[in-house]
């Protein structure tokens, strides 16, 4: 099959490698270090790509890293703080990016009742997305940034019993982001929500945000499916304040339908340090 080069849309502005000496001789080249992250969708069992380098475009040039062996991933492995390594100190020259593109060979959903199909990438996409933001490796230093991958934004339904991945990713420096988690009171869901219902918290930036679904101009910036256990992660958010929304319906949130009928029964305002994990409990007995 051939090559799909998925380019990353980067929902973030210029983002800075850290200087890893400042007392070293000047040098044109950096150390690179890029992971990926994910987020639960209710639909499916697993999102597997199968990338097989990577690709980065400066004013002096595009830079490709071809791995030896494809790194074939599961996505929904990659929940909360949980992230995999692509690259790992890698030297590249240093400057301003303004692009980082994944070479994935395949992709495929495992729905959860267990079927498996291809996932169909927009013929459009294949070219190139139009990137928002770009990133400077720091001469003579280094950087790590980590890519959310955000499949309930990337993977829809086409209607037809398939399934097609247009990514969308973000990309935060990882001396930057911490997480939030916590747990959902059961007493909190039996009283707004039905046995089977789908569960999620969403993340929206500032505090007191006006939280929209996917698909509308107030979307989250990230997600987080609420597990067996009822605890849920929203991992490598940047450094900030947020607002978090606990919803019931979350099976309803189509990403290119704005205005879905999704209900949010508890929101509240976290704050997020760097390196550092806020916890927040949604219960029963706390003020809506």
């Amino acid at each position: 099959m051939k090559k799909q080069l998925l380019s990353i849309v980067l929902a973030t502005g210029l983002l800075q490698g850290c200087l890893s000496d400042e007392n070293s001789a000047n040098s044109e080249n950096s150390q690179l270090s890029l992971s990926i992250t994910d987020a639960a969708i209710d639909f499916a069992a697993q999102v597997n790509i199968e990338i097989n380098g990577i690709e980065l475009h400066s004013n002096k040039g595009t830079y490709t890293f071809e791995f030896e062996s494809s790194k074939s991933i599961n996505l929904l492995d990659l929940q909360g703080s949980q992230s995999a390594s692509l690259l790992t100190d890698e030297t590249i020259p240093a400057g301003e990016y303004q692009w980082v593109r994944l070479m994935v060979e395949t992709a495929t959903i495992t729905l959860t009742e267990g079927l498996t199909i291809p996932l169909t990438i927009p013929s459009s996409d294949q070219t190139g997305y139009k990137l928002v933001g770009g990133f400077t490796l720091p001469a003579n230093g280094s950087a790590d940034f980590t890519l959310d991958f955000d499949v309930r934004k990337s993977v829809t339904a086409t209607g037809t019993g398939s399934y097609k991945m247009k990514p969308t990713m973000r990309m935060v420096n990882n001396i930057e982001v911490g997480h939030i988690a916590g747990n959902v009171d059961g007493s909190l869901l039996a009283a707004n929500c039905e046995a089977d219902a789908s569960l999620a918290v969403y993340a929206y930036e500032g505090l007191d945000a006006t939280t929209g679904d996917e698909g509308s101009a107030d979307a989250p910036v990230a997600s987080s499916l609420v597990d067996e256990n009822f605890d849920y992660e929203i991992g490598f958010l940047t450094q900030g304040n947020y607002t978090i929304a606990l919803t019931c319906n979350a099976d309803s949130d189509d990403v290119e339908v704005a205005g879905d009928d999704l209900e949010f029964v508890h929101t509240a305002n976290v704050s997020v340090d760097s390196k550092n994990t806020a916890s927040f409990n949604f219960e029963l007995s706390v003020p809506q």
